[in-house]
Parts: structure tokens; sequence; C-alpha cells
């Protein structure tokens, strides 16, 4: 979520553009004087800090569509001591209150204008990332307006995976939290190393029903 993807340069054209976007919403005052006595230099800081404020009350949280992939245990779940959690994301964004959507990965910063954009804006800033993160297939779920931490639908929940070295005790404690959050539907999976080709992969356990 680099700053530098956004461009907030305008010139007063610009300026009478994003006006009739968002005057519906604000109460701007006539649109002449607006566009002929804003200051260029406090209005960049106005909308910038708008911008920023906006980025820090919503919230952002990030999947794979790779479990298997051995760098992603290695970087998120302390070399593959932890968990992975698989996730049918529809059920929750039945409310309309979050996107979904694949991570752009590009080699050099394409910066996209605030006042010409729109939200489209706002996503290349929450979904483009450095090309070297590739290999993590990220997508990222966005909501307006709300960070931390909330509930979300028990039927999104469809698969827990340990990982290649997730201890036995760790495994119980997750296997009692699941059945006490009175989580059904689960499919509980474990990494385990294919000899003939040196990867892992996923293997089911059992299904909790």
């Amino acid at each position: 979520m680099n700053e530098c993807l956004i461009d907030f340069k305008y010139d007063k054209e610009t300026l009478a553009k994003w006006y009739d976007r968002v005057s519906e919403f604000e109460n701007l005052g006539p649109k002449e004087e607006f566009v002929k006595s804003t200051p260029k230099k406090g209005f960049y800081t106005f909308v910038k800090n708008l911008f920023t404020g906006l980025r820090k009350n919503c919230g952002v949280c990030c999947f794979t569509s790779d479990p298997d992939n051995a760098l992603m245990w290695s970087h998120y779940t302390e070399s593959h001591k932890g968990i992975a959690l698989g996730f049918n994301i529809m059920p929750v964004m039945q409310g309309g209150q979050f996107f979904i959507q694949p991570v752009d990965y590009l080699d050099q910063i394409i910066a996209q204008s605030y006042f010409t954009g729109n939200e489209e804006t706002l996503r290349h800033l929450i979904l483009t990332k450095s090309s070297i993160w590739s290999y993590e297939k990220e997508w990222r779920v966005f909501q307006y307006y709300q960070n931390g931490l909330f509930q979300f639908n028990k039927a999104c929940l469809k698969e827990v995976i340990f990982g290649y070295r997730t201890t036995s005790e760790n495994k119980k404690e997750v296997l009692i939290a699941i059945k006490k959050g009175g989580y059904r539907g689960i499919a509980i999976k474990e990494i385990v190393l294919d000899k003939t080709s040196l990867k892992f992969k996923t293997e089911v356990i059992k299904h909790i029903r």
C-alpha cells in the first residue's frame, strides 16, 4: 500500500472534474469559487491526509491460493510449525461490505491520479505489490471503514491444514478449539513431503461433519 502508487498532483481542470464527482457527498460551495480560490499547496495536503485517514480506517486481510507453497509455510508459520486455514469467502461477502481480488504484481510503480480516478484508484493502492512476492499468489479481502478483528460466518471455514512440523500438542489444541467453537463441515489436513519431487502436498486426515 505504497503511497507512491497514487498521484495527488492536479490543475484547475482536474479539480473541476473532481468537484463534479464529490460535490453531492461534500459541501464544497459553488464550483467556480471552489476551483478559483482553492490554494494548491493547502488542498494537496488536505486530500492526501483524507486519503491516508481512509487507508488507516479500512481493513485488509490477506490470503493465498497456494496452501502447499513451502516458502509461505516457512515465512508465516514459524518454519512449518503453525497451521493454515482454508475459507470459502462468499458467505462473508453477502452483506456487500467486502471485495476480494487477486494482487497485481508489478516490476515498477505506476501511479494513478487520485483526482481523475475513482474506486479503481483505491483498489490500485490495495492490490498492487512488487513482483518479487508473486510466488505468494496472494488474494486480498478489503473492508471499507472498519479494521481490526471481526466476526465471520462459521460456515466460511472449510479446512484446517497442519504444518509439516506442527506438534501433536498443538494439533490437539486446534481440534478441541474447532469442536468447542461449533464448526462443522471442515476437512482436517496436514502437509506432507512428496518424496518423489521433494515438494509439499496436502493430505486429508479426517472430516468434521
